[in-house]
């Protein structure tokens, strides 16, 4: 998977089960806060498409 903010990406390496991943951006100043998490799909052995399944996402701003 991939999460993106202010045009920066991050990967992520994803495996089964539940896991918490925490990432850092560095924003400009008054740069809207917008991120984007992308995934993509895998056939599952009796040929469904899955893909990620998103628990919770939390947005912490830190000011320096």
């Amino acid at each position: 998977a991939q999460v993106c903010a202010a045009g920066q990406c991050q990967a992520l390496v994803l495996g089964a089960g539940w896991r918490a991943y925490s990432l850092a951006f560095t924003l400009p100043a008054g740069a809207p806060l917008e991120f984007t998490i992308r995934s993509g799909t895998f056939a599952a052995p009796d040929g469904r498409r899955l893909g990620v399944m998103l628990g919770t996402a939390a947005i912490i701003s830190i000011v320096q």
